[in-house]
């Protein structure tokens, strides 16, 4: 798994219990207001479906960037997702694992990204409305095979 580690609350109001971390285990942390963020890392661990068990010492790993070479929509901006984004706020996040939903840009060409802890069939039936629009996947916890 690849991500930003938060100790905290995640961004929409979502919550992954994470046991065995340590802060001592790896490098590049930030601390603002009482929150402790930082990453990405390459996190090995145990999903039970309500809380990550890490059992490895977290790896640091490369910046994981929005490519515009995949982006459908050329020349567009963030006004063209409006609609769509606001109907993806009605969404129950915490039901389906959602995160966020944003939009990035570069060299003139826009997507529409969703993050959200992990991939499923729910959270797939839910968005299914709006893959047209979608352009990425980002998800917090990845199965691993041979672990």
């Amino acid at each position: 798994m690849i991500t930003e580690f938060l100790e905290g609350p995640l961004p929409g109001g979502g919550e992954v219990a994470v046991e065995n971390w340590s802060w001592d285990n790896v490098s590049g942390e930030r601390n603002a207001n009482g929150h402790i963020w930082g990453g990405p890392w390459h996190i090995i661990g145990i999903w039970d479906g309500t809380q990550l068990t890490v059992t490895r010492i977290p790896l640091p790993v490369p910046e994981i960037e929005f490519n515009p070479a995949t982006a459908a929509t050329p020349g567009c901006n963030s006004d063209g997702f409006t609609e769509t984004r606001s109907r993806i706020s009605e969404l129950d996040f915490r039901s389906i694992g959602l995160l966020s939903d944003n939009v990035l840009a570069s060299d003139g060409a826009c997507g529409l990204v969703i993050s959200a802890i992990v991939d499923s069939a729910e959270l797939r039936e839910q968005l299914a409305p709006f893959a047209d629009d979608i352009e990425q996947y980002q998800f917090l916890l990845k199965p691993v095979s041979g672990a």
